[in-house]
């Protein structure tokens, strides 16, 4: 029911404000009738004093944001979805469903890619009922409008379908999901995303593996992939115009990776111009939500298009004290799935998580690219959070 009332300005562009209603009328009486999961969570002390001091900042931020009443709906909405969230993984790892939360996100992930897919390969250039356009500027939007937001949700779900895949012995429902979520994926020509999915799904093989055997087999890939760019020209074009969004012209020029500035400049552009906004508020930011360039408010405040980094985002919307709240939750998550990662015990980890921690890893690489780590309405944060809390709840439990 949370993910139906996120996915309803999807459904229809009308219905883009109801959905914060609809949320609110899904989650309260969920947290009132759960409170006793608030009460004992599975999460580590620590976690939870990071997450309440998250949320009050950003409730606080209402009394000097400019647009009070947006910021509002922003940080009471963050909160219900956080301590919704919280709860939901306390009572998974109580009633021992492991594979509950993974299967929920995959089916928030079939919800989102089989229509695009299927409109795809019906020859249609727009989603039935929506409107919404498959293709923006040559590249695959499916359901979301947007390439690079549908390349989020795929970065964050893809660990998670390919782990439940391999768990349910490959069955032909869950290779189906997975194949349109990698198919999609390699469409939409998100640089960000192939990068975020590579990462994730690397993550999974090595917590799953373990470093014993994950290292060889990944310096085997690493030479093999090295051979076949540096032997095969296809290859070299394919990489060239897939890092620098252009084709090559000439097919006898000699062919060299385009320079970084040349490959991230949409990123590194819009970095620079959300710096002067930080800089004049350093400290407490603009205000929860309020954040991007391109467009003035009164007192000099940005707003508009955003930043494509979340925590820069985070940074000019919660300033200084926000980013340094955020940090060590996401260091903390860091160290965890590292521990698995380079575990000593001769039993491999259980599959589920290790999928579970290839999307933690995979998210937060697309979010160092793309402006949605705390924004509820993007479409990957609440399958991302689902699996930070899973993780993390699952790893204080190993650790008692």
């Amino acid at each position: 029911m949370v993910s139906v009332s996120l996915l309803l300005p999807y459904l229809h562009p009308g219905l883009d404000n109801v959905r914060w209603i609809v949320l609110c009328i899904v989650l309260v009486p969920w947290l009132v009738t759960n409170i006793r999961w608030l009460e004992r969570p599975a999460l580590p002390a620590i976690v939870m004093a990071m997450v309440v001091a998250n949320l009050v900042l950003r409730l606080l931020s209402i009394a000097w944001s400019p647009m009070p009443e947006y910021t509002a709906m922003r940080a009471v909405s963050l909160a219900l979805l956080w301590l919704y969230l919280i709860g939901f993984a306390s009572r998974v790892k109580a009633s021992r469903l492991t594979s509950l939360g993974p299967l929920l996100i995959l089916l928030f992930l079939a919800a989102v890619v089989l229509p695009g897919t299927l409109s795809w390969a019906l020859g249609r250039s727009t989603i039935p009922f929506t409107g919404y356009r498959l293709w923006l500027v040559g590249r695959f939007s499916g359901m979301t409008g947007n390439p690079n937001a549908l390349a989020i949700v795929l970065v964050v779900c893809a660990p998670i379908a390919i782990a439940l895949c391999w768990q349910k012995k490959w069955k032909w429902w869950f290779v189906v999901v997975s194949a349109c979520c990698l198919h999609s994926l390699i469409l939409s020509g998100s640089r960000a995303g192939i990068v975020g999915a590579m990462i994730g799904i690397t993550t999974l093989l090595a917590a799953y593996y373990k470093v014993r055997l994950f290292l060889p087999l990944g310096a085997f890939a690493v030479l093999l992939a090295w051979l076949t760019i540096t032997y095969s020209r296809d290859a070299q074009e394919t990489l060239y115009e897939f890092a620098a969004r252009r084709e090559v012209t000439d097919s006898a020029e000699p062919i060299s990776l385009p320079a970084l500035e040349e490959i991230g400049h949409s990123r590194f552009e819009q970095w620079e111009a959300g710096w002067p906004s930080i800089r004049r508020r350093p400290l407490l930011g603009q205000g929860y939500g309020i954040g991007g360039t391109g467009r003035s408010l009164p007192g000099e405040y940005e707003v508009g298009y955003p930043l494509h980094n979340s925590l820069l985002q985070v940074w000019q919307e919660n300033g200084l004290v926000g980013l340094l709240l955020l940090l060590p939750l996401i260091g903390l998550l860091f160290w965890h799935v590292w521990r698995r990662f380079v575990s000593t015990a001769t039993h491999r980890d259980d599959l589920i998580f290790a999928g579970v921690a290839g999307s933690c890893l995979g998210g937060l690489t697309s979010a160092f690219f793309e402006s949605w780590l705390l924004s509820v309405g993007n479409l990957g944060t609440l399958p991302f959070w689902t699996c930070v809390f899973l993780f993390l709840s699952d790893s204080n439990e190993r650790a008692r």
